[in-house]
Parts: C-alpha cells; structure tokens; sequence
C-alpha cells in the first residue's frame, strides 16, 4: 500500500512539474487592444479562454484608449502585436512605419453614428461637436464619412474633437459635452436605451471596410516566426470559440466590459450576436476595403497613392495555417 501511495506521490509530482515547466516556459507576447468595445474584445477574451496559452504564449494584452498610443507603442517595440482599426494601421504603414498587417478579423463596419436626443435631422448637427478617440484614427475616419453622407463638412459644419475610446465617447455623449460620436455594439445598444438618435446605419450602407486588424512589427516576423504561427493559431481558434461556443464567449465578454450578465443580457447578446455575424472565420483582409482606405489617405497623404494593397499585408502566416487544414478542422471536429 505505502509502495502504491508513493508511486502516485511521484506521478503527481511529475505531473505538476512538467506543468509548471510549461508555464514558465512560455513566452510572453505583449499585445495591444485600442478600445473596450465588443469588437476589440476578441484578444482578450482568447486569453482568458486559454487558448495562446495552449500554443506556449503567455500573451499579456494591453488596453490603449485610441489606435494613435497604440501605434507609437508598436513602433518603440513595447508591443509585438496589436488589435486595432483597419484605416489606423494603413495609415501607419502609409507614414513609413515598420508594420504590416497580419491578419483584417472584421471586413465590415461595426459601428453607427449618434446623435444627441434633441438632434434629429443631419442640419441641426451644424455648429455642433462629434466626438472621435484621436486624430487619424478608424473612428475619425468614419466620423468623416458618416457627416459627409449625412451632407456636412467635417470640420466647417461640425467641429471633430478627440475624446477617447467607446466608453469616453459615449459618456461625452450623454454629458452633451458632443452632440454626435461613432460607436459599435453594445454602446449602440445603450444609445437606443437612452434615447440618442441614430442618424446613420454605418454597417448596412454597403461598404467594405477594414474594421478590425491585427498588425505586427516588421521585425518581430522576421525575428519569431514560430512565436507569430503560435499566435496565429491561438487567435483563429479564438474566433471558431466565439462562432461555436455562446455561454463560455459571453461571459468572458461580460468579465471584458465589465457587465453583470443577470442585468444587462440584451447587451450581451446584441453584442456577441452582431460580432458573431460578422467576424471571419478565415481572418483575411478585404483588399476592397484596403484599396478605399488608401484612396481616403491619399486626399492628405499624396503617398498612399504610390502604394498597393498588397504591400500593407503579410499573409504569409496566415496561408500556411489555412493551407494545413487547421482553420477547416476549428469547424468541421464536432
């Protein structure tokens, strides 16, 4: 009996050290997020579920409050990775940044632009203020455009003030200290609840759009191939979790937003449901979109114009993950 009792005794023990030989083995991975929004949630929430860890990554996410922070701290090698706007990263590489984008998870636009309770025609925006997170940036563009359709000058008819992310935005709104800001679910949500208006249904204008990216240094790619594959691997099945699994995925989205599930299950849902229906399964960027994103650079930065989509991309890690069947079996193992 004593013999049995310490041939486990020596098992478990064994066990526990190769576990946490794994664990102080695995490499640390810092990545940025820009926004507390559902839709740049998504690294986060991999994390916490587990899954780059299964790769050998400790990835530690950072949160930043605009694309433009995030940017100078990809740049200075803070960060290897980020999750961040689509238009934020192109302009980036545009300016003669040493990034490439790596992965464009959302192809379409997540967010829709509201107006104060008392606005209710686009011309009582004019000597207003809409909010954006900074200057340059996926909200600032849309902002733009969204005032543009609506037929205002940005800027002449409606003054453009930075603010910060989603949920500065929206408490700017609701403090009137702006009058129109750009979010996406749930915030959009919150908006109807409170009686904003919304005064343009970005995501159902018909147009593409690189909403969410994952962009990378230059130099880490080429320096830690194997570390990006284990990323990459970690992040695609991060995206079948969301697609496949609604209980773990939502409450891992309450504990990101900080939202009681009991209270605010409309959120939650509205949230996941609209990430859910939109997000790729195959996280490859829309060269459409990027090809309008560079055309939008170009009325300020006449560079964009010599550049092709092609090269603000690196699918290279990308391919060869999907070329080996990995993705398809996310999908097909039930």
């Amino acid at each position: 009996m004593r013999k049995k009792n310490l041939l486990v005794a020596v098992l478990i023990t064994g066990v526990l050290l190769i576990a946490g030989k794994n664990v102080c083995h695995a490499e640390k991975l810092f990545v940025g997020y820009a926004g507390l929004g559902a839709d740049l949630s998504h690294v986060w929430i991999f994390k916490e579920a587990g899954l780059f860890e299964k790769y050998g990554l400790d990835v530690v996410p950072i949160y930043f409050s605009g694309g433009r922070p995030l940017m100078q701290a990809l740049l200075a090698g803070n960060i290897q990775l980020a999750a961040t706007g689509g238009i934020t990263s192109v302009r980036s590489i545009v300016a003669g940044g040493e990034l490439i984008i790596v992965a464009g998870y959302l192809n379409k636009i997540a967010s829709a632009f509201f107006t104060a309770k008392e606005i209710t025609r686009p011309e009582q925006l004019k000597g207003k203020v809409a909010a954006i997170s900074g200057f340059g940036t996926s909200s600032h563009a849309l902002t733009e455009m969204a005032l543009k359709r609506l037929g205002l000058i940005p800027i002449k008819d409606v003054a453009i003030v930075q603010v910060g992310d989603q949920t500065a935005r929206f408490a700017a709104l609701q403090a009137n200290t702006v009058q129109g800001t750009i979010i996406a679910p749930p915030f959009t949500l919150l908006a109807r609840r409170n009686g904003f208006n919304l005064m343009l249904d970005l995501p159902n204008a018909g147009i593409p759009w690189l909403q969410q990216v994952i962009i990378a240094s230059k130099s880490f790619l080429v320096s830690k191939p194997d570390t990006a594959r284990n990323f990459m691997k970690g992040f695609v099945e991060g995206l079948a979790l969301w697609q496949n699994d609604r209980d773990k995925t939502t409450k891992l989205l309450a504990r990101f937003m900080r939202i009681d599930i009991k209270k605010n299950a409309d959120i939650l849902t509205e949230a996941y449901d609209y990430m859910k229906n939109i997000a790729e399964k195959k996280p490859y960027p829309s060269v459409e979109a990027i090809r309008l994103q560079l055309d939008m650079i170009a009325e300020t930065d006449p560079k964009a114009k010599e550049i092709r989509p092609d090269q603000v991309l690196d699918l290279k890690v990308l391919r060869e993950i999907d070329e080996s069947g990995f993705i398809d079996r996310l999908y097909h193992k039930r």
